[in-house]
């Protein structure tokens, strides 16, 4: 991992943090982070997560199963989550995906055949 991993990152990270704030109903208080709780009505709304149902990529109950494991917002009574929620909500759809792909390459490996003597 040398340093472009990290740019990357931290790219993805602020793109994730704009889609937050888009679909964030403003909260009153101005501070320095994106700042409210996205419900799961509201993640619904996310263009990327009604493409990926529209096209079958993920089903509602993944969906839901995912959104159940994350961890919630402090004080939203297990209705909502936070910026840090999201980014955990938004990593564990990747790896949906990444495990998909995965799938049919025999798993461990990594592609490293036996030989016969």
């Amino acid at each position: 991992g040398g340093l472009g991993e990290d740019e990357d990152e931290d790219r993805e990270e602020m793109e994730l943090e704009a889609v937050f704030s888009s679909l964030c109903v403003p909260s009153s208080s101005p501070s320095s982070g994106p700042s409210g709780v996205l419900t799961y009505p509201q993640i619904l709304e996310w263009d990327e997560i009604r493409s990926m149902l529209s096209e079958n990529l993920v089903s509602p109950e993944e969906l839901r199963k995912i959104w159940d494991e994350t961890g919630k917002a402090p004080g939203s009574e297990e209705k909502g989550i936070d910026v840090d929620g999201f980014l955990s909500f938004a990593l564990a759809i990747d790896d949906l995906f990444y495990f998909e792909d995965l799938g049919g390459e025999g798993g461990e490996g990594g592609g490293v055949v036996d030989v016969p003597e």
